[in-house]
Formats: C-alpha cells, sequence, structure tokens
C-alpha cells in the first residue's frame, strides 16, 4: 500500500501565489524567499487606496442624499416628480454610492489576494456597506415619489402655486372688508389685518381677518409684499398691491404673481410680475 503525503504549502510574499513549503524561489515571480521578508519595501502594508476611495464615496453619497431632504438645495426627493428630479438622481446622485459599492468589492477583492501587503480591509468593508445603503436609500425615495405622483400628485392635487393663489384671495378678501368695516381705507401693513392678542376684542390694529402667519407675509413657500397706496385727503388709502413670489424657485414653485385693488391676479413665469403681466384664466 502506498501512503499519502500532503505537501505544506506557503503563500510568496511577492505575488501571493501558493508555493510548496521550504522553496527557495516562487515558481511565478521567481522571487527569492530564502532572502528576509520585504517589509521594508516601498508599498508594503499601505492602506489601500481604493479602499479609501470607496469609503469616501459612500459618505459623499449619504451626504448628496440628505442635502435634499434638508432642502440645502433642490430638487427634493420624494416630492412630486419632474424632469430635473429625474436628472439629478440619474446622472448626480445614483452614480455615486454605485461606485462606493464598486470600488468597496474591488478594494476587498485586492487586499485578500495581496497575501497580507495591503490593509485596510475594513475601510473597504465601510465603505461597502455606505454604498449599499446609498443604493437602498435612493430606490427607496425613487419609490416613494412615484407613488406620490401616481396616487397625489394628481390634476387636483393642491401644488404650491395653487396655494399661493388663493393666499391672494385670501388677502384681497381681507383688505376690502377691513376698508369697509373701519372706514379707514386699506391698512398700512398686513400685520393689521392678523388675529389680536389673547383676552383682547377686535380691532383696527388686530382686525382677525387672516391668520398670524400670512399677516407676516408668509404662507407655505411663497412670500408676500404688500405695497399701500398714497393717502388721499381725506386720509383714506384706495390702492394697493401685492406681490406674490416664491421664497426658493423650483420646478414646482416658479410662478410670481401680482394683483392690486382691482382684483385681478396677474401672473409672470420667469420674473416678478407686474400690472402689465398676463392676468390669470380660469
Amino acid at each position: 500500500m502506498f501512503e499519502r503525503r500532503t505537501i505544506a504549502m506557503e503563500k510568496c510574499p511577492h505575488c501571493g501565489s501558493e508555493t510548496s513549503a521550504g522553496a527557495r524561489s516562487c515558481p511565478s515571480c521567481k522571487s527569492d524567499l530564502a532572502a528576509a521578508t520585504p517589509t521594508d519595501e516601498p508599498g508594503y502594508h499601505k492602506i489601500s487606496r481604493t479602499a479609501i476611495a470607496s469609503l469616501v464615496l459612500g459618505v459623499l453619497g449619504l451626504l448628496l442624499i440628505a442635502m435634499p431632504a434638508l432642502e440645502i438645495y433642490p430638487p427634493p426627493l420624494g416630492w412630486p416628480r419632474t424632469i430635473l428630479a429625474d436628472l439629478y438622481i440619474l446622472f448626480i446622485l445614483a452614480p455615486v454610492p454605485i461606485l462606493a459599492l464598486t470600488l468597496g468589492l474591488l478594494s476587498s477583492s485586492r487586499i485578500r489576494r495581496s497575501a497580507g501587503r495591503k490593509k485596510g480591509r475594513a475601510i473597504a468593508v465601510a465603505g461597502r456597506m455606505l454604498g449599499y445603503l446609498g443604493v437602498g436609500l435612493i430606490a427607496f425615495y425613487s419609490a416613494v415619489g412615484t407613488w406620490i405622483y401616481k396616487n397625489l400628485a394628481g390634476p387636483d392635487y393642491p401644488t404650491c402655486e395653487d396655494s399661493a393663489v388663493g393666499s391672494i384671495r385670501v388677502l384681497e378678501i381681507a383688505l376690502i372688508t377691513y376698508a369697509s368695516t373701519y372706514d379707514k381705507g386699506f391698512p398700512l401693513t398686513l400685520s393689521v389685518l392678523g388675529p389680536p392678542a389673547s383676552g383682547t376684542a377686535q380691532s383696527a390694529d388686530a382686525a382677525d381677518l387672516i391668520d398670524a402667519k400670512l399677516a407676516e407675509g408668509m404662507r407655505w413657500r411663497y412670500s408676500f409684499t404688500y405695497r399701500p397706496g398714497k393717502k388721499e385727503k381725506d386720509g383714506r388709502i384706495r390702492t394697493f398691491t401685492i406681490q406674490g413670489d416664491p421664497i426658493r424657485v423650483d420646478a414646482n414653485c416658479r410662478t410670481h404673481y401680482f394683483t392690486d385693488e382691482t382684483g385681478v391676479i396677474r401672473h409672470d413665469r420667469y420674473r416678478p410680475a407686474t400690472q402689465h403681466s398676463p392676468p390669470i384664466i380660469y
């Protein structure tokens, strides 16, 4: 009977290929295995740059996902889908975590094959996990945005521009009501149209015709600028203008509005509206 012998194998510290134990040279790279381990050679035990790049891109991907959600810059994810939002996801947001994931997998493979010459396995794993998380969040936000668009953002769903027009109508009615109630004409500021202090009655200084937020000239994502006309000889103000402008212009809120004592609301898509802008036709 023949006795089976197992030959002990070792890895070459230079190229990582397997060699028989006690061999004096590597059959693959022809390196001298009898020499001292090259721990002082340039590049030995260095942290993988690919792993570092994976981690940096993973963190950057999460920041790019978080910034729109915090409204640091448009377009916000999860809102009704627009062409701008689709382009942002496709060409800016999605490639970063995907690249982090790819580099994390590549660096892990290289570190494994380096026979200890490359370090940074934990960094590669962290970059890979951040890449997985980024891709998952993008898929989640895209799914939520699509659901909102299909189920909520239909033709009957009020947008911020619809809200702006409604707010201007409320202001017009409040101004007319104030002028007819207190026989002073239109007020000097919107603040007098707001609610009175707790425990006090309505008056010309707190008419309680609009809510406190609108009395400050704000509603949702629009600001409203009220300008009263000049006082006439009898002390009354008979003219006014209101301009409604988006606080931050994006694909969902970009129209500017204008109205005056005539009650006609005018709009302009690209610049602040004036009395010469086209009227809204219902």
